[in-house]
């Protein structure tokens, strides 16, 4: 078994140094692939899928990398290692890198664009801004530590160790932070993208040289902080190199309307964070490293879920915005559209996952999570996803609304309950506990967010647009589940898949308007072959007399 996961882990690596080398080379040739040579529309198109594309391919690579990379840690640290790792990676990388980023990538890359003239202004102070508010949240961790102590299962020496080495890299952080919101502003993701793809490759072997060297939750910590030191020193060759030579610029007052200005990114951003991850701090205290190593293992597969969905909301949001001005009954269908194909896609995730709980917490981590508890947190965990798709979309909707400020609203009400539910459940359920007010938080949500959709669209359509889904997942669970506990899973899943889409198809998921709007969205050649193949069987309908036979 060791020898088989090493064999992995070298064709992991050795892809991932394919990886590296052709983004080198597209690096390299990136001039002569892209150039802004044309004017008026077409360049504005150009640009917008530039920005687009490369970014969303850049960011589903690093997700397979950090997926792939997490089985590596797995493995190494094993379940109390990982705990350690795990509570010292959400203190620092969740909580305490949001609180010094204060919502300043957003702001700055929206002022730069608007004018560009202050680039300089925004890049120095929005650093030093980033560095003070990083220096005060370190004042925190002692606090925090201490926390721990007066509790039956204080902090490991070595979650302390980690927490303090990945606190010191909120300051090239800063650095790298800054300069990528100005490369946004100047509407060159496409190089954010390149050097996301090129660090998260260091970090992989960083991580692997030291997991392997036997140096552990410490040595992992120490290699994150070399990762974002060389972050930072790439972002600032990039900045030389493409964009201008900075000179200190200090300006207090514009670091003073800056920290009013973007306090409710900064507010919307820890409420988010409070809302998903909140109990594994709880979890520690009651039930040790353990648990916490145990449930981020599970969570490894909810990250992996939520990628697409986002990028189909974010895609999405400019016709939401459109429609919200000029049409109101067309957002409505846009709205219910997009909730369809979600929860199509949501139901039977869930099912599979919660049907192979057991096999892909031993694939990832191996016996000893799933004797920690990780596949029924799996199990349990997963079915928060078609709350969590629906809740996606309906977000932006209120954006494009501009009811974004009742997000804010529904965020504080559903972390509030989060909070009261976990504290008064987790110490005596523990991880299972944990896994149920997820789901029922994001209900909480739901219903927050309904309150105003009703209010602006007249209803929220989830019986009409949920039952079909939620009936065929039924249909489907019930030879996935039989077969597979009599020992023939994949052929369940199989039967079961086949059974999702015929239930669809006979509760009429897709009305005829929603069907002809899929076409329009695929290539036009897929999109003739479908028409084709519907105008034939309608053609052989209408040959046929009443009782079936041809006239």
């Amino acid at each position: 078994m060791a020898d088989d996961f090493r064999l992995k882990m070298g064709l992991f690596l050795g892809g991932v140094l394919l990886l590296l080398g052709g983004t080198a080379l597209v690096a390299r040739w990136w001039g002569r692939l892209y150039r802004e040579v044309e004017a008026g529309r077409a360049a504005v198109a150009r640009r917008v899928l530039k920005n687009s594309l490369a970014p969303i391919v850049a960011n589903l690579i690093n997700k397979a990398i950090d997926f792939a990379f997490a089985i590596v840690v797995l493995h190494y640290l094993g379940v109390e290692g990982n705990g350690r790792y795990a509570l010292a990676a959400l203190l620092v990388g969740q909580y305490l890198t949001t609180v010094s980023d204060f919502g300043l990538g957003i702001l700055t890359s929206r002022e730069v664009a608007r004018s560009p003239a202050v680039a300089n202004r925004y890049l120095w102070n929005t650093t030093l801004l980033r560095w003070a508010v990083g220096g005060v949240t370190l004042l925190a961790i002692p606090g925090i530590v201490h926390l721990y102590r007066l509790t039956r299962e204080p902090m490991h020496p070595q979650t302390v160790a980690a927490i303090w080495l990945l606190a010191a890299s909120l300051f090239p952080a800063g650095v790298a932070a800054s300069v990528s919101s100005l490369f946004t502003a100047y509407e060159r993701m496409e190089v954010p993208a390149f050097a996301a793809l090129l660090t998260n490759a260091l970090k992989v072997f960083a991580g692997v040289g030291v997991l392997v060297a036997g140096w552990g939750v410490v040595g992992l910590a120490a290699s994150a902080l070399g990762v974002t030191l060389a972050n930072a020193g790439l972002f600032l060759y990039l900045q030389y190199r493409l964009l201008f030579s900075p000179r200190p610029e200090l300006d207090l007052g514009l670091c003073r309307w800056m920290l009013g200005e973007a306090f409710p990114l900064l507010l919307n951003n820890l409420l988010l964070l409070v809302f998903f991850r909140f109990d594994t701090f709880l979890l520690k205290p009651y039930h040790g490293d353990r648990a916490v190593g145990a449930y981020d293992a599970a969570y490894k597969f909810l990250n992996a879920t939520t990628v697409l969905p986002a990028y189909l909301t974010i895609a999405l949001f400019p016709l939401f915005s459109r429609y919200a001005l000029q049409d109101r009954a067309r957002l409505a269908q846009a709205y219910r559209l997009a909730l369809k194909a979600l929860l199509v896609l949501a139901f039977p995730t869930a099912m599979i996952t919660s049907v192979w709980a057991r096999e892909l917490i031993v694939l990832v981590g191996g016996k000893e999570y799933l004797e920690a508890g990780s596949a029924t947190a799996l199990a349990i965990l997963i079915w928060f996803l078609p709350l969590s798709y629906i809740n996606g979309v309906t977000q932006y909707l209120l954006i494009a609304l501009n009811r974004q400020r009742w997000i804010t609203v529904a965020f504080l009400v559903a972390s509030v309950a989060n909070i009261a539910a976990n504290w008064a459940t987790i110490p005596r359920y523990g991880l299972t506990a944990a896994s149920v007010i997820t789901i029922l938080t994001e209900g909480v949500l739901l219903l927050s967010f309904g309150r105003v959709v009703r209010r602006e669209l007249g209803r929220l359509p989830l019986w009409e647009v949920g039952w079909r889904p939620a009936v065929a997942a039924v249909a489907m669970g019930l030879p996935m589940v039989g077969l597979y506990r009599l020992g023939y899973g994949l052929l369940g899943s199989l039967l079961g898949l086949a059974a999702y889409g015929a239930m669809l198809a006979a509760l009429r998921m897709w009305s005829v308007e929603e069907r002809a709007i899929f076409c329009e969205m695929l290539p036009a050649r897929v999109a003739g072959w479908l028409r084709v193949g519907r105008e034939g069987q309608e053609a052989k309908k209408e040959s046929a007399g009443p009782s079936g036979r041809r006239s």
